[in-house]
């Protein structure tokens, strides 16, 4: 049995896979637009518009989860911690917030169970036992609020522990000096 050491890819050397993922992001991003101002309006002033670049992401020192192109960078930070599952948790919640149909939050409900909050879940987020099954109990009839407390310790969980590494991060120094330079 040999064994072989996981290989992670030095930020310096995600740079350009994650600019031409943004390029594209921005390119999507005209089509988008409506529905960001549509959120905007709901949300508030955290939520970047069309005409937002690159430096005004980076330098945001808070959670920039509402903004696709912060969504983007910061996945792939969390990709290489191996807890992106935390990420997508939470914008899975958010999608899940939308749903005003009945069946559709049954089968949305159904489905963030299997694969975030149930034991051995292929992305198994970390919440507690107690939550856990709060959330498995409510499954037959689901509420728009029944995943927010597991929404919201790993919304804690990201602002506490992941994001502040982010911002200390190799990937975030590199883009920022970017940014920067532009």
């Amino acid at each position: 049995m040999q064994i072989t050491k996981s290989h992670k890819t030095p930020p310096h050397e995600q740079l350009p896979f994650i600019r031409l993922k943004m390029s594209k992001l921005m390119q999507f991003r005209e089509f988008q637009e409506k529905t960001f101002l549509e959120k905007k309006k709901n949300c508030g002033p955290n939520i970047l518009t069309s005409q937002d670049n690159l430096k005004t992401v980076l330098v945001s020192k808070s959670l920039c989860f509402l903004c696709a192109a912060g969504q983007l960078v910061f996945e792939d930070f969390l990709r290489t911690e191996y807890s992106e599952e935390n990420l997508l948790f939470w914008l899975a919640c958010e999608n899940y917030k939308q749903i005003t149909r009945e069946k559709e939050m049954t089968a949305a409900a159904k489905k963030i169970y299997a694969e975030f909050v149930q034991v051995d879940a292929p992305r198994q987020i970390n919440i507690d036992y107690v939550t856990r099954e709060e959330i498995r109990e409510h499954l037959s009839q689901p509420e728009p609020n029944c995943l927010d407390r597991a929404q919201g310790l790993i919304y804690g969980l990201m602002v506490n522990d992941c994001y502040p590494r982010f911002l200390k991060s190799e990937m975030y120094q590199v883009l920022l000096e970017q940014a920067e330079q532009q």
